[in-house]
């Protein structure tokens, strides 16, 4: 019984944090103890790029040459190799989504073989990464993907990652009726459009990341040969 009442006082914290914007959470102070207990047990791939785990956090490290668009905290050079690999590699786009009155700025990592190396029978595939991540999850994934002879596309989507959450912000304070998921989906669809035509797809998508790709495959059957949950 004390169990399940710590598990479920867990989930309503969690849930009344989630609710909020990073922007949110670092102002009120409430995502302090949940980002403790979350990089205690399981560190996000986006905090684990950044920081070392042990020895040498205390070393100065160069920092980064890097878009202007990008924040300060990525220009901190990373102990990590296929992270730095993975920021180096991020473009952004803007995307047209039928709900927003504005564009979207999108973060995205797109990685192709070397010309005469693709497989012609394999489609593209976008990899959606968790919650409070970034592409940078999928940084030891793409280079094998890749290998392989696949052509791979990952996108920041709203709940992490460097794509502007400013404009689902301002949708969804205006608009009752609309709703994060719904805007997700039209995202995920955007950005299919713009990286992969009409070609369709297998997506992947890892923990929380499931759920919009589900939603992108339900909504967008014509955009999706297959899906894979992770």
């Amino acid at each position: 019984v004390a169990a399940a009442a710590v598990v479920a006082v867990g989930l309503y914290f969690i849930y009344g944090t989630m609710v909020q914007s990073p922007e949110e959470r670092e102002e009120s102070g409430s995502g302090d103890l949940l980002t403790q207990l979350v990089y205690a047990a399981t560190p996000s791939p986006w905090r684990k790029s950044f920081f070392s785990s042990g020895d040498g956090d205390d070393v100065e490290r160069p920092l980064l040459d890097l878009p202007a668009w990008m924040p300060d905290l990525a220009r901190e050079s990373p102990p990590e190799p296929e992270c730095i690999a993975g920021l180096q590699a991020m473009r952004r786009m803007q995307l047209e989504l039928p709900s927003l009155d504005e564009p979207l700025d999108v973060c995205y990592w797109t990685a192709e073989p070397p010309e005469g190396a693709a497989r012609a029978d394999a489609p593209p595939v976008p990899l959606i990464h968790g919650c409070d991540s970034s592409v940078l999850e999928c940084r030891f994934v793409v280079p094998r993907l890749v290998e392989a002879g696949l052509t791979v596309h990952a996108m920041d989507w709203w709940t992490g990652g460097f794509t502007d959450r400013e404009p689902f912000n301002r949708k969804l304070a205006a608009d009752k009726s609309a709703t994060p998921w719904a805007l997700v989906n039209e995202q995920h669809h955007a950005f299919w459009k713009a990286t992969c035509g009409e070609t369709p797809v297998i997506a992947l998508g890892a923990s929380l990341g499931g759920a919009p790709a589900m939603d992108f495959a339900v909504e967008h059957p014509e955009a999706v040969s297959g899906l894979v949950l992770m």
